[in-house]
């Protein structure tokens, strides 16, 4: 850990008390009335005091699972950066399988988007609130994201903007450095981790979890880079970051959409 990592730490270690967690036997109940936006979201669970959403037409198993993914992701970060995510505001929603993006309160100002048709642009956002579907949370047939982790994904929108660029004021100045060296390097050409750095940070993460699917050549999304082992020789300034912003972290993606063997 760095000395501005460690030094954050201490700041933040204080009294820190972080909330509740649903495990894995707790049946899912309902969100408390400020977060049930009007009766759309009826179904609550939480990582640490993260709310965790869904409507009624949602699997009690997408909540109970995405409390493991995540408690998975950040089993090595501080609890004291933990609080201060939650503090932030952040939740994640899920968007039931036979949902739309814009159906979600939180989403529900981009449905007369006039340059964009927002429910067959994205099944899941970053920020504050986090979004995926259903189907890629439990991996179901017909999943436009299948062979990799969309939830992943966004959830490590998230944690950059609401988590590590709070902790860490080194983090953003980061992560900018490593995507220009990459770009200058000509390291991620036609992938859409070279869209910006959010994505680069974003796709990056995916690999260090072994959760990205792969092409070779390069398909206009990805490259053959897609899991852990991969993305440290080929971007190790990407791969340094994550390493330490994730603590090290040995835990890898577990399910059908694992990329661990595949080598592009």
């Amino acid at each position: 850990m760095t000395l501005h990592l460690a030094l954050a730490a201490i700041v933040l270690a204080g009294n820190s008390q972080v909330g509740p967690t649903t495990k894995p036997g707790d049946a899912i109940g309902k969100p408390p009335e400020k977060l049930g936006h009007d009766g759309f979201y009826t179904k609550h669970a939480t990582f640490k005091g993260l709310p965790i959403l869904a409507s009624k037409n949602v699997d009690d198993k997408a909540l109970h699972k995405l409390v493991y993914g995540i408690g998975r992701m950040l089993e090595k970060v501080p609890e004291a950066w933990i609080e201060a995510f939650v503090a932030s505001g952040s939740l994640f929603a899920i968007i039931g399988k036979n949902e739309g993006q814009t159906d979600l309160p939180q989403y529900r100002h981009l449905k007369n988007d006039p340059n964009t048709d927002w429910d067959k642009r994205a099944r899941g956002l970053g920020g504050r609130t986090t979004s995926a579907g259903e189907e890629n949370i439990l991996e179901l047939d017909g999943d436009r994201y299948r062979g990799e982790s969309i939830w992943l994904h966004e959830f490590a929108h998230t944690l950059s903007s609401q988590m590590f660029a709070r902790v860490d004021p080194e983090h953003r100045r980061e992560l900018r450095a490593a995507y220009d060296k990459a770009m200058a390097a000509g390291l991620w050409k036609n992938t859409y981790a070279a869209t910006n750095s959010a994505e680069y940070w974003a796709e990056g993460v995916q690999c260090y979890f072994d959760t990205n699917r792969s092409a070779s050549p390069p398909d206009g999304v990805h490259n053959e880079i897609c899991n852990r082992e991969q993305l440290k020789e080929y971007d190790p300034a990407l791969f340094a970051l994550i390493e330490r912003s994730f603590g090290g972290n040995p835990w890898r993606y577990e399910g059908k959409y694992n990329t661990s063997r595949k080598q592009g």
